[in-house]
């Protein structure tokens, strides 16, 4: 007896996709068609058509089967006191989150922007205005520039608020006031009176650092 060999060349069984058809097994009196597949991580395997079928192979076994989002949202833990959407997962020496992503690793606040805002633009880097690097909240993240980003640590500290932060030039009164002159200076004004870049003024009049105030 012969199992009928049926195309599905391209064709997804859970987390398996289709490459091509590879060979036939024979059992007994039967044969059954094998197919290579290629696994979400990345791995080949080779499968017989029945067991994609009927669903009882759906990945090579590996531990990174699930698709990446379900991933991230598998190991954030909500922080109620701040708001965060932390993750508990593998992280780099600096703190920050690391998923595999298409066979690569990603940080995972850039992959919670990504999922939330599209695709960030070649050059740019996703900051955190909470200034917790394990952070995911899209809520949290924006997109800023190397020079940017430089400006934003050396203003609050990596993990510090404002005037905690020995660099920062600034206290909370002065960006309240800041934001106050808004309407009646401009921004080069602005910066002169207190001394700081005019970027530094852009980033607190909308809101892009000192958002705890």
């Amino acid at each position: 007896m012969f199992y009928k060999r049926k195309d599905i060349s391209g064709r997804k069984y859970g987390y398996l996709e289709v490459i091509e058809s590879s060979h036939t097994v024979s059992r007994g009196k039967a044969n059954f068609a094998v197919w290579k597949c290629r696994c979400i991580c990345g791995k080949i395997v080779y499968a017989e058509g029945v067991r994609l079928r009927n669903g009882t192979l759906k990945s090579c076994g590996c531990k990174q089967y699930k698709p990446a989002e379900e991933r991230l949202q598998s190991k954030i833990r909500i922080n109620n006191a701040t708001k965060c959407h932390e993750w508990t997962g593998a992280k780099d020496k600096d703190g920050y989150g690391k998923i595999m992503v298409d066979k690569r690793y990603k940080k995972t606040h850039r992959y919670a922007y990504e999922l939330t805002f599209g695709e960030i633009p070649k050059g740019m880097l996703i900051a955190h205005a909470c200034d917790n690097p394990c952070c995911c909240n899209p809520n949290h993240l924006f997109l800023t520039d190397i020079k940017g980003n430089n400006l934003d640590c050396r203003m609050k500290g990596r993990n510090v608020r404002g005037r905690k932060c020995h660099n920062s030039k600034l206290t909370e009164k002065d960006v309240l006031e800041i934001r106050n002159l808004k309407n009646k200076m401009g921004g080069i004004e602005i910066a002169k009176l207190y001394g700081v870049s005019r970027a530094s003024i852009s980033l607190i009049l909308n809101r892009k650092i000192w958002k705890h105030i």
